[in-house]
């Protein structure tokens, strides 16, 4: 299957690409879902919109193919799945050559159709002019470090020639949208075309005047194969014919590619591209963009504005009848979180006329204007601690406590959950990640979040309730991470689902040992923390549920898949190892930190031996995960997943299964200690 990394190679060689759905494991099911609702919004705001004789205002609205609507529940499901930030840190790391571990910013976008033929003529519906959605001519590189200044780029009273070096609102290295329909490809069936020419926009900037730019066609700069204008007037013929030459030819380089329901289309910000020319294809080609910003404080600005217009009523993107929706309701449509994202944190800023609306500008919750900062959450506004709460651990800030508000549809008002503070914003993200991964696998996984947050509570002295000389280390760590974080006065808290079991650790061993299921599923964890290269992999970081327990008629029955099992391991506290943690632990052991008790470990080498082919199976389940860039920077993991046990050698043995010595061999290594001296061997001292 086509990787993610092919095609971010194609991007920037070709300037778009077109990813499978199989790269991000978008559905056509899912996306059926989304054009449904948009057929559904059409019928229920535009009465009579497939008839013969449409009403004017009807064609007016809908010649441009936007429904008018940015908060459809469906699309913005979507527009803020994990998937799409997945797709959006990749490409941000790929582009700016380091790794991307900020949020990720959201343009809320205007759903999409481009009728089919006859509607299409009936409505006089158009596909947009080859056009680039950013200016050549504006300074490059462009300053996304200060907000953008509308006053003067866009003044009441107009200025000639100012558009032609107006600089672009927002810093959008890319555009996408997620296909809601078939499209056959060609420039007559309903789809976008990009140019492979990847050197026109270079070309613009640095051998022609400023061209293709109007006041009244917003930001963008459309491109014709015979371009006109006073600059271009004043130049020779020969000069005027080259640059002629090179438009058509870009133009020319147009290509319209195929592409299914729950593909991705991405091109680049410098890219060349054009609306269908026709849709003759007899299906209504649908798609949703999705509006995947990189977080500085030009982009903040932009969703703070966006966020502003919304709470308006006003439209927020695009012409004023390309939306008439009502905004009722932002707290239920949208997370905590999303509406982060979305920009409601710098609204209150852009409404008051100030020059940033970036919250890490804020201090002990007061906003660069004076006033109470109530965009930010704070920890006391978010979990509800019962009577009795106590701190969990000596380092973070750790409880379980209850929600006060949803966080999302896995996680609403009134969850029972574990929450930490402290951690750096990668970590929690990469823990946040090992979650989703879990669930992938089947394994046991409680859904995890990240919410940032101004930390008020006193968690060092919940920390002192549980120990007295926890609470100085929690305060320093708080302090720490305060100092240390990208948004003044915030922390990221990464909150998930309390789970009901004990640590592994404090577990009766022998019980353990002896639980039908309990080794093969410690296996899994094992296995798991290893080709993930997490850290710290110990008997306190894994937790346990269901001991005692089988598969309820007493003789622990098994499948392909493993035994059939009652008990639950869930693996917490999980946080990349270092380069010198994995070095150390670069053997076959999935002991990779401190040691686990011999008993517990002897089950994990009988489900080895037992159970081989449900271990290879799990092994191929974690070979073929698609790991995001978080987990893997650096090529952290290479030397790990090109050894034992995640080989084709180790596969191979397991396998043959049977009673063969390199399967008994097999299992001795991977539960061995590998601090244990070999006998016969002194330790030198």
């Amino acid at each position: 299957m086509t990787s993610l990394d092919t095609c971010l190679d194609e991007l920037q060689a070709a300037g778009f690409v077109v990813i499978p759905r199989e790269v991000l494991g978008f559905t056509a099911e899912e996306t059926a879902v989304v054009h449904g609702a948009q057929l559904a919004e059409l019928d229920r705001r535009y009465d009579g919109w497939r008839e013969d004789e449409a009403e004017a205002h009807v064609k007016k609205s809908l010649q441009g193919g936007f429904l008018g609507v940015q908060l459809l529940p469906e699309l913005l499901a979507l527009e803020f799945d994990a998937r799409v930030e997945t797709l959006a840190r990749a490409i941000f790391t790929r582009l700016q050559g380091s790794p991307y571990h900020d949020e990720v910013l959201v343009w809320l976008e205007r759903s999409n159709i481009s009728f089919a033929q006859p509607l299409r003529a009936r409505m006089a519906q158009g596909g947009a002019l080859p056009h680039i959605d950013a200016n050549p001519w504006a300074e490059h590189p462009m300053d996304v470090n200060r907000p953008y200044d509308k006053e003067r780029w866009e003044p009441k009273v107009r200025v000639a020639g100012l558009h032609d070096i107006r600089p672009m609102e927002k810093d959008r290295p890319v555009q996408a949208f997620l296909a809601l329909t078939d499209c056959a490809g060609g420039p007559n069936a309903g789809g976008m075309g990009c140019s492979r020419d990847r050197g026109f926009y270079e070309y613009l900037r640095t051998k022609t005047p400023p061209h293709g730019r109007n006041g009244h066609w917003g930001k963008l700069t459309r491109v014709y194969p015979k371009p006109g204008g006073q600059k271009l007037k004043s130049l020779s013929k020969e000069a005027q014919g080259a640059i002629n030459d090179a438009h058509e030819k870009a133009l020319e380089a147009i290509e319209y590619p195929p592409y299914r329901a729950g593909d991705v289309v991405v091109w680049l910000r410098e890219t060349l591209h054009a609306g269908p020319k026709d849709n003759t294809s007899g299906v209504h080609s649908a798609r949703m963009y999705l509006g995947m910003l990189p977080n500085n404080p030009l982009n903040r600005h932009a969703v703070g504005r966006q966020w502003a217009k919304l709470q308006d009523g006003k439209q927020a993107h695009g012409r004023a009848c390309d939306r008439s929706e009502k905004v009722e309701g932002l707290d239920t449509l949208l997370t905590a979180g999303q509406r982060w994202r979305a920009g409601e944190f710098g609204a209150a800023a852009v409404a008051a006329g100030g020059g940033s609306s970036d919250p890490r500008a804020a201090s002990d919750g007061q906003s660069s204007h004076g006033t109470s900062n109530n965009t930010v959450p704070r920890d006391i506004d978010l979990f509800d601690l019962p009577v009795g709460t106590t701190g969990l651990g000596f380092k973070n800030a750790t409880a379980i406590v209850n929600l006060k508000v949803p966080l999302s549809d896995n996680l609403p008002a009134g969850t029972r959950t574990f929450v930490k503070l402290g951690e750096a914003p990668d970590d929690a993200r990469f823990a946040e990640t090992c979650s989703r991964l879990r669930a992938e696998l089947g394994m046991t996984s409680t859904h995890a979040h990240i919410v940032w947050c101004s930390p008020t509570i006193d968690w060092a002295e919940l920390a002192g309730r549980a120990n007295p000389k926890w609470a100085n280390g929690v305060r320093k760590r708080l302090a720490k991470a305060m100092s240390e974080s990208s948004r003044q006065g915030q922390l990221p808290a990464f909150v998930t689902r309390a789970f009901e079991g004990i640590m592994v650790s404090e577990a009766p061993v022998q019980v353990l040992a002896t639980t039908p299921g309990a080794g093969f599923e410690l296996l899994r964890v094992l296995l798991f923390r290893k080709y993930l290269g997490i850290a710290d992999t110990n008997g306190r970081n894994m937790m346990v549920s269901g001991l005692g327990a089988d598969d309820g008629d007493g003789t622990g029955s098994s499948s392909a898949d493993g035994p059939v099992t009652g008990v639950q391991i869930l693996s917490v506290d999980e946080n990349p190892s270092s380069t010198g943690q994995l070095a150390a632990s670069a053997g076959p052991s999935l002991q990779t930190a401190q040691t686990i008790h011999s008993s517990v470990m002897g089950a994990v080498s009988a489900a080895i031996t037992e159970h081989p082919e449900a271990v290879a199976g799990f092994i191929r389940a974690l070979r073929g995960l698609e790991l995001p860039l978080s987990v893997t920077v650096g090529g952290r993991l290479a030397a790990v997943h090109a050894v034992a046990p995640f080989d084709d050698t180790t596969l191979g043995v397991l396998d043959a299964g049977g009673q063969q010595p390199e399967l008994k061999s097999l299992a001795e290594k991977l539960s061995s200690n590998p601090r244990r001296p070999v006998t016969g061997v002194k330790r030198k001292r």
